[in-house]
């Protein structure tokens, strides 16, 4: 029961940081085909883990990381607007790495098919 509880809640959550970050940072998002492939949330609510992704550059995705992370208040005063949460969660925005594995994955198989 409780974590059917905790699963609905998170799903809301999830939906209303991707919008959140949507709305206020489109223009990042958009120009640098940013993805949101992941969002980890601890069961006590203390920490949100935003995984990110694109299949540009790596330095210009940390940078946009870097940015996102100074941005965390602003996302965190929204969020507080739309859940009540006893404490406002920390937010940490990391660098899912799933393109390149994917790219490196797919380049061996090309070399070992050839």
């Amino acid at each position: 029961m409780k974590i059917n509880k905790f699963n609905k809640k998170k799903n809301e959550i999830q939906k209303k940081i991707i919008n959140i970050i949507n709305k206020k940072f489109n223009f990042i998002i958009k120009k640098n085909l940013i993805n949101i492939n992941y969002i980890k949330i601890y069961k006590n609510y203390s920490i949100i883990k935003i995984y990110i992704s694109s299949i540009k550059k790596i330095k210009k995705i940390n940078k946009i990381k870097n940015f996102l992370q100074k941005k965390e208040n602003i996302i965190k005063i929204k969020l507080k607007k739309i859940i009540n949460f006893k404490y406002i969660p920390k937010i940490l925005f990391k660098i899912d790495n799933f393109y390149n594995k994917n790219k490196k994955l797919f380049n061996i198989l090309n070399i070992i098919k050839k």
